[in-house]
């Protein structure tokens, strides 16, 4: 049986490198990266990447003129803010304000994953550091790690319809990091309904879920739930069902030995010739391409 990586939405391979050291990155400056990410760069982000270390203990560093996100995907991971240390579990974010000293610590031999992003202090992010630094339980992380994967996969191999993609993957990935400035706000009522909501479609995707009868749940119009999808989490509501589908059928080609049929039906496609035609206008790869690669070492080392 294969390891895996269970973080609170899904499972992947698990990383089990010899090394200590691997990781994909996107940084500001790099003409490749601005093909896939511009909107990223465009709005601050110095850098964003996916990182995997053993026994990992960072420099202590003095945030003077940066943003520093971490969302733990792998172990468990201590930050230090200043004197105060904060444990990470998976699932959880990590957010650094500037002129903060950090520290990152794990254990000696464990291997932690996760995704960061590394941020401009300019005016457009001031909100942002208002409320300092903080940890908080993350649920918009399996989307936040399916748009990061996206376009990390999409810098790789340069296909010109993949790139395309993923220069919308970043407007939204965009919407994610900005919508952390509202994070310590108390939701409102409606705010918390459709978070709620998200997490019953996470849950199971593959029922069939229709925007009327979301909209129901919510005590809202199908027009009003719309608006509401955007504002929160840069999609539709068909979009959202879309992507927490594709995270379960990523889940299932990389961890079982289900067919692409079978994946399709659990994922909750009745058609599989659709089911592969979404899995490649999205993923970037066809469903049997992505089990290849999910089987693969396709990490870069540093």
């Amino acid at each position: 049986m294969s390891k895996t990586l269970t973080t609170p939405w899904f499972d992947l391979n698990k990383q089990n490198h010899e090394d200590d050291q691997f990781g994909e990155h996107l940084i500001e400056g790099n003409p490749f990266a601005k093909s896939v990410a511009a909107p990223l760069f465009q709005a601050g982000i110095q850098v964003a990447g996916m990182v995997c270390r053993k026994g990992y203990k960072s420099e202590r560093l003095h945030l003077s003129g940066c943003h520093n996100i971490l969302l733990l995907l792998q172990g468990e991971l201590s930050v230090q803010h200043n004197d105060n240390i904060i444990y990470l579990k998976p699932g959880d974010i990590s957010y650094t304000s500037p002129s903060t000293q950090m520290l990152y610590l794990s254990k000696p031999k464990e291997i932690t994953w996760w995704i960061y992003f590394k941020i401009s202090d300019t005016p457009n992010w001031n909100e942002l550091k208002k409320n300092g630094s903080f940890v908080e339980s993350y649920e918009s992380g399996a989307l936040m790690f399916l748009l990061t994967r996206r376009i990390l996969d999409a810098h790789k191999i340069r296909n010109i319809k993949s790139m395309e993609t993923a220069l919308d993957d970043s407007h939204i990935l965009l919407r994610l990091l900005r919508r952390l400035i509202s994070l310590k706000k108390r939701p409102s009522l409606r705010m918390k309904s459709l978070s709620n909501l998200v997490t019953e479609i996470s849950k199971q995707p593959e029922l069939n879920w229709n925007q009327t009868n979301m909209a129901k749940k919510l005590f809202v119009s199908a027009r009003t739930l719309l608006r509401l999808f955007r504002s929160e989490y840069g999609c539709a509501p068909k979009d959202m069902i879309i992507q927490q589908r594709l995270i379960r059928a990523m889940q299932t080609l990389s961890s079982t030995d289900c067919t692409v049929e079978e994946t399709a039906h659990q994922s909750g496609y009745e058609n599989v010739s659709s089911f592969c035609r979404t899995f490649l206008k999205q993923v970037g790869v066809t469903p049997s391409q992505y089990r290849r690669n999910s089987n693969a070492d396709n990490d870069f080392k540093i």
